[in-house]
């Protein structure tokens, strides 16, 4: 719905853009991470706005940014306030309490002094032990994006690599086709790497409630540049995102 309600604005009726600020205020109430979606429309509309040739309304988003960043700050630290993230970062955990795939540590860890806020001990962690940190994120990310727990089936994880990782692939092709209209572009592929960055920060579940949701920010960019491979498809598939006048 987001993303439909996304691509209507191109034609910049103001109903279009009221639907949008509603659908994306309704996703933002959606678990897990439904707010990652509003912003990534804000990423796709910062870089329209960076293209522009008058730079005015890019400089002025920008001061809006800096003055916006304390409530982003006490925003980040209500949604990290639930995950309880230094204990998972000291099991080493690459899934929620599932210790068999583990980062074990290679000497004893810097933790953060109690009373530090959920954002600023990540931060302190960070700091002060970087490739441990760098090790279980690589770990996380590797469990999210190859669909290979190691409690599936094999036929599960068969199924998993043949389906995704092609689409993967295609979806990454996409994001450089100007063929395709580019604001789309970006959002999509925020929603995607948004998700990805918040789950190698925090932990991976067992099951795909982090990647399911997203899925459709790979499957519809894979989609386009499949149908851009097959000039026959194309026009019917790709025709709703292409470029309508000059693109940004």
């Amino acid at each position: 719905l987001s993303f439909g309600a996304f691509t209507r604005v191109r034609d910049g009726r103001r109903v279009d853009w009221v639907w949008l600020i509603i659908v994306l205020l309704l996703t933002a109430l959606a678990r897990p991470n439904g707010f990652l979606v509003a912003l990534a429309a804000g990423l796709a509309g910062l870089d329209v706005l960076r293209r522009l040739p008058d730079r005015r309304q890019w400089r002025a988003a920008l001061v809006f940014l800096v003055l916006f960043t304390p409530l982003l700050w006490v925003a980040l630290n209500y949604q990290l306030a639930t995950y309880y993230l230094m204990d998972t970062y000291q099991r080493g955990e690459l899934i929620f309490r599932y210790p068999l795939w583990a980062v074990h540590q290679a000497r004893p860890l810097l933790m953060p002094p109690n009373g530090t806020g959920p954002a600023a001990r990540v931060l302190y962690f960070a700091v002060h032990n970087p490739v441990y940190l760098g090790r279980l994120m690589l770990g996380k990310l590797f469990v999210f994006v190859s669909y290979l727990k190691p409690h599936y089936s094999l036929a599960h994880r068969a199924v998993g690599v043949l389906v995704l990782w092609p689409a993967y692939w295609l979806a990454a092709r996409a994001t450089r086709r100007p063929g395709i209209w580019r604001p789309a572009r970006v959002f999509l592929a925020a929603i995607f790497l948004l998700q990805t960055a918040i789950v190698m920060l925090t932990v991976d579940d067992w099951d795909v409630r982090f990647l399911a949701p997203v899925l459709v920010a790979v499957f519809v960019p894979a989609a386009l540049e499949l149908a851009a491979r097959r000039p026959q498809l194309y026009h019917r598939v790709a025709k709703p995102l292409l470029p309508a006048g000059p693109r940004l």
